[in-house]
């Protein structure tokens, strides 16, 4: 997750959770067969309404009338409708979101960051079904693995992108890798005080093309898909799509820039790129080359890429 980020503001919005707008109102929908605002109903309907049915009390303050199926019926105006079936949604989801933390948490200036030497500016992370340990990471590196984003997604310059923690941070329970990532968002929003945004950005982007000659993939021979594997000095990636495929090579070192896929090509394959890790060593730029015996080529231009902003952060204080 190393990497320099680009210049701007840093950015997301920690508002995202199991239910939108629509699920919400499909929900209600499906419960019961009609909402009314208990103030537009005068004084004794009011009174004979809610014998018969169910006041909600939303965090707006607005009471909404539920009625039973079996209920006389009264027109509501459809969008207020809509209004009031998304404000309790939105209720819903931040309701379920400020549950996800951890049980312990501890965030420490990194140890090997002070030491400096080789190293120094690697970051580690371990995760296990007890939790989540990042090691020597700055908290753009923490933004990187808690939104499952790569480096070049994360942008704002300062001290977000140079300060280096240890942090570690667990659960009684065992947790699933989707249910520590958001976990970790609430433990960057609780500790770091972290605000951010998501927006496209232009920026210099390579994108995987075919080239002139016939192209023969091997059909995937594997069931799964761990990620690019140097194996006797070669690249190997296996059970790919070619979106997989260039979204590995982005994260190559050689690779400066998100590589997007422009190819066409559906199916599942398993590419190798022969002698490129060794040859890479000594020259960098031989990976181009690399990708263009096997057929493709990559090509410079500007693209837009999903981008987290950071709007506010700030350096935690003790544990």
């Amino acid at each position: 997750m190393t990497g320099q980020t680009g210049s701007g503001l840093w950015a997301f919005r920690l508002d995202r959770g199991p239910l939108d707008a629509r699920e919400g109102e499909d929900r209600l929908a499906r419960t019961h067969s009609q909402a009314f605002q208990k103030s537009q109903l005068p004084a004794p309907a009011r009174s004979r309404q809610a014998k018969a049915g169910l006041i909600l009390r939303l965090p707006s303050t607005t009471n909404v009338m539920v009625r039973e199926q079996n209920a006389a019926p009264r027109s509501l105006n459809r969008n207020r409708m809509i209004r009031v079936m998304a404000a309790f949604a939105a209720a819903v989801t931040a309701g379920t979101l400020s549950g996800q933390r951890f049980d312990v948490a501890s965030i420490k200036p990194s140890q090997l960051d002070r030491t400096g030497g080789e190293g120094s500016r690697r970051d580690r992370v371990s995760v296990s079904p007890a939790g989540v340990t990042l090691e020597n990471a700055t908290l753009g590196d923490c933004i990187e693995w808690a939104w499952s984003v790569r480096f070049y997604q994360v942008s704002g310059p300062g001290w977000p992108t140079q300060d280096r923690f240890d942090i570690v941070a667990k659960n009684d329970t065992p947790q699933t890798t989707e249910q520590l990532r958001a976990m970790l968002q609430s433990l960057l929003a609780d500790r770091f005080r972290l605000q951010l945004h998501r927006a496209p950005r232009k920026t210099p982007v390579y994108e995987l093309v075919t080239r002139e000659k016939p192209i023969t993939l091997p059909e995937s021979q594997t069931d799964s898909y761990p990620g690019p594997r140097v194996i006797d000095g070669s690249f190997v990636f296996q059970h790919v799509t070619l979106a997989q495929f260039a979204e590995g090579l982005s994260g190559l070192a050689a690779i400066d820039r998100p590589v997007l896929d422009k190819t066409g090509i559906a199916g599942i394959y398993d590419i190798t790129l022969k002698s490129a890790a060794r040859a890479m060593l000594e020259d960098p730029s031989s990976i181009f080359s690399a990708i263009e015996n096997i057929g493709f080529a990559l090509e410079s231009r500007r693209g837009q890429v999903e981008t987290l902003i950071v709007d506010h952060a700030e350096r935690p204080k003790g544990n």
